[in-house]
């Protein structure tokens, strides 16, 4: 013998209260879901309080740390300012840098054995040098002349022909226009 067992639902609830098992069984299903809800809330909102407090922790670390080496920073940045002026003081110097010694020196060698100098002065803006000197005769200073035109860096020499005309064991000046660009060093 056979059975034939097929579901059977039997409807023995009245329909009012099979509404309100319905109804009960959405609001347990429905506060499941919430609670599911409100735990993942609480795990995240732990992981973010962590978060937060980690993050504070090592701001304060990094702040104590910047505070402490700002001084220092301040130091080396001063020292640094200080070492690019002292550079460029010396770029300077070097740029606008005339050797005078080598001009004493050319201008010494030219001059004749019976001429004495008494005074040197240069003018460096002006590019001149004004030279005062003793000479024994006026032929002495007429070749000193030659001879300092002769050279690339000399641009003129300005000998008063009343001083030329009246040497004879008298003091005398010269101005060089000084070319200094044209100078080799």
């Amino acid at each position: 013998m056979k059975f034939n067992m097929a579901a059977l639902r039997l409807n023995v609830l009245a329909p009012r209260k099979k509404k309100h098992i319905r109804r009960l069984t959405t609001f347990l299903f429905l506060k499941h879901i919430m609670e599911i809800v409100l735990f993942g809330l609480c795990i995240i909102s732990v992981a973010l309080l962590l978060g937060l407090y980690i993050l504070e922790e090592n701001f304060t670390t990094i702040a104590a740390g910047f505070a402490a080496t700002t001084p220092q920073r301040a130091q080396v940045r001063q020292e640094a300012v200080r070492i690019n002026q002292r550079i460029n003081q010396i770029n300077t110097a070097q740029k606008e840098f005339i050797p005078w010694s080598i001009i004493l020196a050319a201008i010494t060698e030219l001059t004749p054995t019976d001429i004495t100098w008494n005074s040197w002065s240069f003018d460096r803006a002006s590019g001149r040098a004004k030279l005062t000197g003793l000479a024994d005769n006026r032929e002495s200073v007429a070749a000193l002349e030659q001879k300092l035109l002769t050279k690339a860096w000399v641009k003129d020499v300005e000998l008063p022909l009343s001083e030329l005309i009246t040497i004879k064991e008298k003091p005398f000046g010269v101005t060089l226009i000084l070319m200094l660009k044209d100078l080799q060093y």
